[in-house]
């Protein structure tokens, strides 16, 4: 895989990509898949908000340092490396909706493990800034499936 491959997958867990997915489903007649696309929102957004607050605590530099601010306008504001966000958001993707839905970790699960693969060789993350995303995830996804379990929605 070249360089160009891997930045697409890469940034594939950007936020803005999956809050576009879940309103494309909230927009959807179905009311079953607006309430999975609220649940994508949700564990997205704890996600998000998670690894933020992670990283505010432990301001962990990042393997690549200021050559990260070439690869996003926003990098100034997300110099730090633990947990990786991107890894926490595509996790809770792929938790919440494999808990629902096991087969769907057919696909999620081997694009978990290439977004691991391309934040790590693009020298975006160390080895425990991946992992700590993909309990993020965890995490986040369980909070959304007991949100819906919880109050029946």
């Amino acid at each position: 895989m070249n360089k160009k491959h891997l930045e697409i997958i890469a940034h594939s867990g950007d936020s803005i990509i999956w809050i576009g997915f879940s309103v494309i489903m909230l927009l959807s007649l179905n009311r079953e898949i607006q309430v999975f696309g609220l649940m994508i929102a949700g564990s997205t957004l704890i996600a998000s908000i998670l690894s933020s607050l992670i990283k505010i605590i432990f301001r962990k530099e990042r393997p690549i340092k200021d050559e990260y601010k070439q690869y996003a306008p926003w990098a100034k504001y997300d110099m730090s490396s633990f947990p990786s966000g991107h890894l926490s958001r595509i996790s809770a993707v792929a938790f919440t909706l494999g808990y629902f839905f096991p087969f769907t970790l057919i696909v999620m699960g081997p694009y978990v493990c290439l977004m691991w693969y391309s934040r790590q060789k693009l020298g975006y993350h160390y080895f425990s800034d991946l992992a700590g995303g993909i309990v993020v995830g965890i995490i986040s996804a369980a909070i959304s499936a007991w949100v819906k379990l919880s109050f029946n929605i």
